[in-house]
């Protein structure tokens, strides 16, 4: 059987890129005017408060969402995903109980009254996330990922343009951020829905039962019982700089770092979504088929260094110069910040889409060392930087810390599918090598010739571009993901 454009591996990515590409251009348009509206105070509370959603959020289905994706047929399927919302809700309705209880409390004990006011909002954002999450993964599971891409798109023009029009008006507040992007997220669930109600209504309907649920319950215990700790360790690990800063510096250092790591998670959000979904998506296909993973690693990984390497670098270079032409001297700190964590985020980058392994090959207990390790030397950095008030301190220990434990968990999966160490090598080196010389003419204009910020600005953006254009030259499965043609090979 041939396979059809839209069934290839570039194609598909292709399509989500289109949404991110979309989203992403609409949140960099936007930025430079909200950061001049709202307050890097306004920024932290609302950051700190999506902390605390992303935490709840992300297990509130206890990891039954990523099972979705694993089943062989759409039956079993089905169970898993009403398994998944039955989940998300008692856990809404939990966490809503808690918050009448004891929200206050918890917000003094942990010295984050800043969002003592927003926490009646908090079980809504969650249930909504949650229920988007799961929609989520029965498209990609369908492979619809021009419904995805659309849905990417609505969230944030929603998003956006409800803050920035807020903000003209002149309601500057936390909880005119948190309200936008919570009404975003409800559109984008619309989208899905609708699309989800039409196709599959009838057969998601005729095959949930409460034994089949049970069942699938017991089939991906995994999940909730390793997984899932896996995943709030991961995402404690994520979201507590955001909390121990907000406990040991001021709401707007908060704000600066939140800016920081939003930019800098820009191309994760472009391409890297992307990609991780595609991959988990096509790895679960192959391992049912009993196909290797290790020859597919080895090709993402060549084009997931090339796509990032450059970027990063220049960033490190001429970071904190550009975060003042785009966002004002406001936010002159999170420019340094940006060349301490870039690098972070080039290893993020990098290793997510192969985090997929975790689940596709049932290894989530290792996956629970790892993040346990990268929570610990996460809390140790940035508490050794708070009790020395040097938020930089802090961060260039967190940045080491996380590098190396990347490093270490990255062989060890390409351990685990087989792929090569001296192939793995030779790809970093061929993909350092090459950007060598478009780093080094940047190096030269700002220390050697010392050109203005604005000028090394323009010059980066030129230079990437001309590297972009010479790596898809290089590579005809490039050009093919950007004109979204078949390449039977992936």
């Amino acid at each position: 059987m041939v396979k059809t454009k839209k069934d290839t591996f570039a194609g598909n990515i292709a399509k989500l890129m289109v949404g991110n590409a979309t989203a992403q251009v609409i949140s960099i348009l936007v930025i430079p005017i909200v950061t001049r509206l709202f307050s890097p105070d306004d920024y932290g509370i609302f950051s700190l408060y999506l902390s605390i959603t992303v935490l709840f959020t992300l297990t509130s289905s206890l990891s039954y969402v990523s099972a979705i994706l694993l089943p062989k047929n759409d039956i079993e399927a089905s169970n898993v995903f009403g398994l998944t919302v039955l989940t998300v809700t008692g856990v809404s309705f939990l966490v809503c109980i808690i918050v009448l209880l004891g929200g206050k409390q918890v917000c003094h004990y942990f010295n984050i009254t800043q969002v003592e006011s927003y926490l009646w909002i908090l079980p809504a954002s969650i249930f909504i996330d949650g229920i988007y999450s799961a929609l989520n993964y029965w498209s990609l599971r369908k492979k619809r990922f021009t419904q995805l891409s659309l849905s990417k798109i609505v969230a944030t023009s929603c998003d956006k343009c409800l803050s920035l029009c807020c903000g003209l008006l002149g309601y500057v507040h936390a909880s005119i951020l948190i309200v936008s992007r919570l009404i975003g997220v409800f559109f984008s669930i619309l989208t899905l829905g609708h699309a989800i109600w039409k196709k599959d209504r009838d057969a998601i309907k005729s095959s949930i039962t409460i034994v089949k649920i049970s069942q699938s319950a017991k089939r991906y215990r995994k999940f909730p019982l390793i997984s899932n700790w896996s995943v709030l360790l991961g995402n404690i690990s994520r979201q507590v700089p955001i909390i121990m800063i907000a406990i040991f510096f001021s709401p707007d250092i908060v704000g600066i770092y939140a800016l920081t790591t939003r930019v800098l998670g820009m191309p994760m959000k472009l391409i890297g979504d992307a990609i991780f979904r595609v991959f988990f998506q096509k790895i679960a296909e192959l391992k049912n088929q009993g196909k290797e993973l290790g020859d597919i690693s080895l090709k993402l990984l060549t084009y997931l260094i090339s796509i990032v390497v450059v970027p990063i670098a220049f960033i490190s270079i001429i970071g904190r110069e550009v975060f003042i032409i785009l966002f004002g001297n406001t936010w002159v700190l999170a420019g340094t910040f940006a060349q301490i964590l870039c690098f972070v985020y080039l290893f993020t980058f990098i290793s997510r889409p192969f985090f997929a392994f975790f689940n596709v090959l049932e290894r989530q207990e290792v996956r629970f060392y790892f993040d346990s390790a990268f929570l610990i030397v996460r809390i140790c950095s940035l508490f050794i930087g708070g009790l020395m008030d040097n938020v930089l301190l802090a961060m260039i220990l967190y940045s080491i810390c996380s590098i190396i434990i990347y490093l270490i968990c990255i062989f060890w999966l390409f351990d685990l599918v087989d792929a090569s160490y001296r192939k793995t090598f030779v790809v970093l080196f061929h993909s350092v090598l090459f950007s060598l010389p478009f780093i080094g003419t940047l190096v030269l204009l700002k220390f050697g010739f010392q050109y203005s910020p604005i000028f090394l600005m323009l010059s980066s953006g030129i230079m990437t571009l001309i590297y972009y254009i010479l790596i898809i030259y290089r590579d005809d499965k490039l050009k093919g993901l950007l004109r979204l043609r078949q390449y039977a090979s992936e």
